[in-house]
């Protein structure tokens, strides 16, 4: 009885060891690659059936405990998951393959990326190479027509001029309607200042127009970009978000050998259309040919009896800077008429020249991504100018297991001359389309001798006053405006933000970012003596508008 007693014990101890056996948790690592070889950070490696997993480290790496009866899942976005069933192995190293049916992934508001699928918000990712395809140096008018229910208007075709973006139309009668910017998780100043000096170009509808600040970013800087449409976009942002999100997230290095790229491109700018110009009737009015007249329905052209016009050589008169001479006329008999002379002498064919250089690369623990960009515009209008210089480091490094630190670093410097638009009295398409067809404006500065033999230089000439005989013009010719009025703006801005992650486990992140946003903004206005309407004894002034912005966000991430 006592030798069946010692064996049933016996039974019970191999019965509960082999149970042991099994049962048994054991420490599973390795690391995650894709098919190439390249570690993937942040891969997910799920115990099949439950909800116990992990992520892999910044070189790829895992460690979870598991039984040799369960399957780890191994899964990563944009490859295939894969399964595999633990054994008495103590190390799985997994290789993933790319999926082609990859999950669309869009970037949040506050720089996380994340599957569009899982989003509340509404978005629309736009392609940044067509973006660079398009050819326009500023990211504002890049974006017109590439994304669904975003409306982008210029203020006008000067080189470097701001832009107006509307996201599913006006969404307030008397306040702004423009989006929040967001580069990089933070938001961007984006305003378009319009301050004392540009009140005496008209002001907003009838000076100069001035740039935003988006066009500070170098397009070949942006990795990628979307627009944030639904009501969830304003969530962390609050009011400042009412009006949707434009999202940009700028390139970052690759681990490996140093690569350096260079890309220049060179592009033309016409004008498409053309405002039809009259070149039958004569300066004057009812039907009647009379020189300082406002009006252009004078005389017939066609029935003027041809060859030179009558001149009053007895007084005063004009001499051009380059030596021509112009008396008053006293009888028109040219049917000479000036219309495309006129017009070329102020328009041309637009240039941009657009030159990158890009050196990336990383080593074990860190990435960099420098960039050095210049642009030079020639707006179609002669004199009209936009010329920017882009420099940006982002450089990420694993300081341990734990903390990752990032910051990224760019310097803009714009310098850019506008030509004055809609004025009533200096607006260079009002001087160009009221100028009559018989004037030619090409001497449009020179000294005015009067017939008592006073002597007054850097007269202006323009079709109202044709030989400089009174300081106000009262219309500027267009030349005038073009080459003797400066509106010049220069721009220098930095922006830094430099970011901590904490990584205590596989499931929590904490993140501490800060940005700083300086820039200093120089306008020169300039209206010699002689410009058209009060502007006519002479006007100079200097805006010097300063912008400070500093932000600093806190965010703790978990995944559950």
């Amino acid at each position: 009885m006592e030798q069946l007693h010692t064996k049933i014990i016996l039974s019970l101890y191999l019965c509960l060891g082999l149970f042991a056996q099994n049962t048994f948790s054991q420490t599973i690592s390795g690391n995650v690659t894709d098919e190439s070889g390249v570690p993937l950070p942040g891969a997910n490696v799920i115990i099949q059936g439950t909800s116990t997993g992990v992520s892999t480290d910044f070189d790829g790496n895992y460690q979870i405990q598991a039984n040799q009866d369960q399957v780890l899942q191994f899964s990563y976005i944009g490859y295939k998951s894969q399964s595999v069933a633990v054994g008495a192995q103590d190390s799985i190293n997994v290789s993933l393959e790319p999926d082609n049916q990859l999950e669309e992934v869009v970037v949040t508001s506050l720089g996380f990326t994340v599957v569009k699928d899982q989003q509340g918000s509404t978005s629309s990712i736009v392609d940044t190479q067509s973006v660079l395809r398009s050819g326009e140096p500023t990211i504002a008018n890049s974006l017109s027509g590439r994304a669904s229910g975003v409306r982008i208007t210029r203020s006008n075709g000067d080189p470097g001029a701001g832009s107006t973006i509307r996201i599913r139309g006006a969404n307030t009668i008397d306040g702004s309607s423009q989006p929040l910017i967001i580069v990089d998780g933070v938001p961007l100043n984006n305003t378009t200042s319009y301050a004392g000096g540009n009140s005496i170009t008209g002001g907003r509808t009838g000076g100069v127009s001035q740039g935003s600040r988006l066009n500070d970013i170098n397009p070949s800087d942006i990795e990628s970009l979307q627009v944030l449409k639904g009501a969830s976009a304003a969530a962390l942002w609050g009011s400042r978000a009412a009006n949707g999100v434009i999202v940009i997230t700028t390139k970052k290095g690759q681990r490996g050998e140093a690569q350096i790229s260079f890309k220049s491109s060179y592009s033309f700018d016409e004008i498409s259309e053309r405002i039809p110009m009259q070149s039958t009737w004569g300066q004057g009015r009812s039907g009647v040919w009379g020189s300082n007249r406002a009006e252009a329905w004078g005389d017939y052209i066609p029935e003027r009896s041809g060859g030179s016009d009558v001149f009053n050589t007895s007084g005063a008169y004009f001499e051009a800077d380059n030596g021509t001479v112009y008396y008053p006329i006293s009888e028109k008999n040219s049917k000479e008429t000036f219309v495309e002379k006129n017009w070329n002498s102020v328009f041309q064919t637009g240039a941009v020249w657009q030159n990158d250089l890009t050196i990336s690369g990383g080593g074990e623990n860190s990435t960099y991504f420098f960039s050095l960009g210049y642009l030079t515009q020639d707006g179609i209008i002669k004199e009209s100018s936009y010329d920017r210089t882009n420099l940006r480091l982002n450089y990420e490094s694993k300081l341990n297991d734990y903390l990752t630190f990032s910051r990224k670093v760019a310097y803009t410097y714009t310098d850019s001359n506008r030509i004055q638009q809609s004025s009533n009295t200096a607006g260079i398409m009002l001087g160009l389309l009221r100028t009559p067809p018989d004037f030619d404006g090409t001497d449009y500065r020179g000294t005015y001798y009067s017939s008592g033999g006073e002597v007054f230089i850097n007269r202006h000439r323009s079709y109202r006053k044709p030989i400089g005989q009174t300081v106000n013009p009262t219309y500027n010719n267009p030349l005038w405006t073009v080459n003797e009025q400066i509106a010049d703006t220069k721009v220098n801005r930095v922006t830094a933000t430099p970011q901590l992650t904490i990584k205590p486990n596989n499931w929590l992140q904490i993140i501490s970012r800060a940005n700083v946003d300086v820039g200093d903004d120089r306008r020169t206005y300039f209206f010699p003596i002689g410009s058209a309407g009060s502007r006519s004894v002479g006007v100079f002034q200097e805006d010097v508008i300063g912008t400070r912005n500093l932000n600093f966000d806190a965010i703790g991430k978990a995944n559950f």
